[in-house]
C-alpha cells in the first residue's frame, strides 16, 4: 500500500501531464489545383522567366509524371542561364514574420552532368534586394522527394516565393506535387 506522500506525488505527477498537453505541429498546405501538381495542363498562379526574358528562350511544357500514380508535371528547360536567378520559378503569396513555413516537392532532371541544382529563396518583389536563400537542393535522373527546414523570415513584406532552376545550361528539371505551407502549433490534452 502507498504512503500518504507517494500518492500525493503520484496525484501531481499526472496533473502535470493532464495541464502539459502533448505539443505538435501541424503543417497547412496553401496551395492546391495546378498550383500544387499542374494536372489540368496549366501553370496556375506560377510565373516562369529568365534568360533575358526571352519567351523563345526558356521552354515551359507538361509532360506524363510517374508520381502519384501519373498526371502531369512541370518541364522546365533552362537554355543558356549560368546563375541560380537566370531562370526562375515564382509564386506570389504574403509571408508573415510570425510563421514557420516549410516547401516540399518532387524533382528530377536531365542533365549532361548526370546531376544539377534546384534553389529555393523567399523575396520581396518591390525590392529585390530584401531576400533570402532559404536552401539549395541537388538534383538526379531519378524523382525525389524534397523539403526544406521549417523556416520563418527575417524580414517585413516577403511576397514571392523562387524555386531557382538556372544556374546549370542545358538542362531540363521535372517538377511535381509542390506544397508550400506553415506551421501551426497546436496542443492536445
Amino acid at each position: 500500500m502507498k504512503t500518504f506522500k507517494q500518492r500525493l506525488m503520484l496525484v501531481a505527477t499526472l496533473m502535470v501531464i493532464a495541464v502539459s498537453g502533448y505539443a505538435q505541429s501541424t503543417f497547412h498546405n496553401l496551395l492546391e489545383g495546378d498550383n500544387t501538381n499542374f494536372n489540368n495542363g496549366t501553370i496556375g498562379n506560377w510565373q516562369v522567366w529568365g534568360n533575358g526574358n526571352n519567351p523563345k528562350d526558356l521552354e515551359i511544357a507538361f509532360v506524363d509524371s510517374e508520381v502519384d500514380g501519373g498526371g502531369l508535371c512541370l518541364k522546365l528547360y533552362n537554355p543558356s542561364g549560368t546563375d541560380y536567378y537566370h531562370a526562375q520559378l515564382a509564386y506570389d503569396l504574403n509571408l508573415s514574420k510570425s510563421e514557420k513555413y516549410k516547401i516540399k516537392f518532387k524533382a528530377k532532371c536531365e542533365s549532361g552532368s548526370g546531376s544539377s541544382q534546384l534553389q529555393f529563396l523567399y523575396q520581396c518583389k518591390e525590392n529585390y534586394q530584401i531576400q533570402e536563400v532559404v536552401q539549395t537542393f541537388n538534383i538526379t535522373g531519378e524523382w525525389q522527394e524534397f523539403e526544406t527546414d521549417p523556416f520563418t523570415p527575417k524580414y517585413d513584406n516577403i511576397n514571392r516565393i523562387i524555386i531557382n532552376f538556372g544556374k546549370d545550361q542545358n538542362t531540363t528539371f521535372y517538377i511535381d506535387d509542390i506544397e508550400f505551407g506553415y506551421y501551426e502549433e497546436t496542443q492536445d490534452p
